[in-house]
């Protein structure tokens, strides 16, 4: 999906300007490597309550190397997909 494919750019582009490694984010975060290698590939988005960690760990300020999307925005793309989900029954 977009918003997959926006995240994933995101976080890796973030990681790689901070010289953060995947095990330090999965420390800072609190969840398992495993869940940073599927954000990182674009597989699984974040849980609301992780991706609001992620804006504090990289401020929201930051955004796409195009300067198109910000971490806000991705938050507000995600509740939206959460909402959605949540109408449908599925979790």
């Amino acid at each position: 999906t977009p918003l997959k494919a926006m995240f994933h750019i995101n976080l890796n582009a973030q990681m790689s300007r901070r010289g953060i490694t995947p095990t330090e984010l999965s420390k800072a975060i609190g969840v398992s490597k495993v869940t940073i290698y599927h954000w990182r590939k674009g597989n699984r988005l974040p849980k609301l309550r992780n991706m609001v960690k992620l804006c504090e760990l990289f401020d929201d300020e930051a955004s796409l190397s195009n300067g198109q999307v910000s971490w806000g925005q991705l938050i507000k793309q995600l509740e939206k997909h959460e909402e959605k989900i949540s109408d449908t029954g599925y979790m």
